[in-house]
Protein backbone atom coordinates (compact mmCIF):
# COMPACT_ATOMS: atom_id res chain seq x y z
CA UNK A 1 0.00 0.00 0.00
CA UNK A 2 0.99 3.53 -0.98
CA UNK A 3 -1.09 5.82 1.13
CA UNK A 4 -0.12 5.99 4.56
CA UNK A 5 -2.10 7.42 7.36
CA UNK A 6 0.01 9.03 10.72
CA UNK A 7 -2.27 8.96 13.89
CA UNK A 8 -0.94 10.39 17.09
CA UNK A 9 -2.82 8.96 20.31
CA UNK A 10 -3.92 10.93 22.98
CA UNK A 11 -0.85 9.51 24.75
CA UNK A 12 0.99 11.25 22.09
CA UNK A 13 2.20 7.68 20.57
CA UNK A 14 2.63 7.98 16.89
CA UNK A 15 0.96 4.75 14.93
CA UNK A 16 1.04 4.27 11.45
CA UNK A 17 -2.17 3.16 9.11
CA UNK A 18 -2.98 2.58 5.57
CA UNK A 19 -5.83 3.70 4.03
CA UNK A 20 -7.44 2.02 2.17
CA UNK A 21 -10.01 4.31 0.68
CA UNK A 22 -11.94 7.94 1.67
CA UNK A 23 -15.75 8.40 0.88
CA UNK A 24 -18.64 10.90 1.48
CA UNK A 25 -22.05 10.86 1.97
CA UNK A 26 -23.68 13.38 -0.22
CA UNK A 27 -26.47 13.69 1.73
CA UNK A 28 -24.32 14.97 5.03
CA UNK A 29 -21.46 16.54 3.35
CA UNK A 30 -19.61 14.24 5.56
CA UNK A 31 -16.19 12.30 4.74
CA UNK A 32 -14.79 9.33 5.95
CA UNK A 33 -11.97 7.81 6.03
CA UNK A 34 -11.14 3.40 5.94
CA UNK A 35 -7.83 2.31 7.23
CA UNK A 36 -5.90 -0.50 8.16
CA UNK A 37 -2.99 -1.29 10.65
CA UNK A 38 -3.15 -4.90 9.13
CA UNK A 39 -4.38 -6.85 12.60
CA UNK A 40 -5.88 -10.21 11.86
CA UNK A 41 -8.57 -10.75 13.41
CA UNK A 42 -9.65 -14.71 14.91
CA UNK A 43 -11.17 -15.32 11.91
CA UNK A 44 -7.71 -14.75 10.07
CA UNK A 45 -9.23 -11.47 8.29
CA UNK A 46 -7.17 -8.11 8.32
CA UNK A 47 -9.58 -5.74 10.51
CA UNK A 48 -10.98 -2.23 9.15
CA UNK A 49 -11.36 1.23 10.57
CA UNK A 50 -13.30 4.02 9.67
CA UNK A 51 -13.46 7.35 10.74
CA UNK A 52 -15.18 10.58 10.31
CA UNK A 53 -13.14 12.85 8.68
CA UNK A 54 -13.38 16.35 10.55
CA UNK A 55 -11.32 19.86 9.57
CA UNK A 56 -10.41 21.61 12.66
CA UNK A 57 -7.34 23.82 12.78
CA UNK A 58 -6.59 23.63 9.21
CA UNK A 59 -5.82 20.00 9.72
CA UNK A 60 -7.80 16.93 9.24
CA UNK A 61 -8.80 14.77 12.43
CA UNK A 62 -10.47 11.86 12.67
CA UNK A 63 -13.38 11.41 14.75
CA UNK A 64 -15.02 8.44 16.47
CA UNK A 65 -18.50 7.88 14.30
CA UNK A 66 -20.80 7.68 17.70
CA UNK A 67 -24.35 8.49 16.01
CA UNK A 68 -26.36 5.29 15.37
CA UNK A 69 -28.05 6.55 12.12
CA UNK A 70 -24.56 7.84 11.00
CA UNK A 71 -23.12 4.65 11.25
CA UNK A 72 -25.98 2.62 9.60
CA UNK A 73 -25.69 4.58 6.45
CA UNK A 74 -21.32 4.16 6.38
CA UNK A 75 -21.85 0.62 6.99
CA UNK A 76 -24.50 1.04 3.82
CA UNK A 77 -22.40 2.06 2.08
CA UNK A 78 -19.49 0.43 2.70
CA UNK A 79 -21.14 -2.88 2.00
CA UNK A 80 -22.27 -1.82 -1.41
CA UNK A 81 -18.74 -0.68 -2.31
CA UNK A 82 -17.33 -4.68 -1.71
CA UNK A 83 -20.17 -5.77 -3.67
CA UNK A 84 -18.80 -2.99 -6.51
CA UNK A 85 -22.07 -0.97 -6.08
CA UNK A 86 -21.30 3.10 -6.92
CA UNK A 87 -22.66 5.96 -4.81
Amino acid sequence: MENKLTLTEANGETVTADILTFFSITETGNKYAIYTFNEVDSNGLIKLHVSKVVAENGQNVLKKIEDDNEWSKVKEIMKDMIVGGER
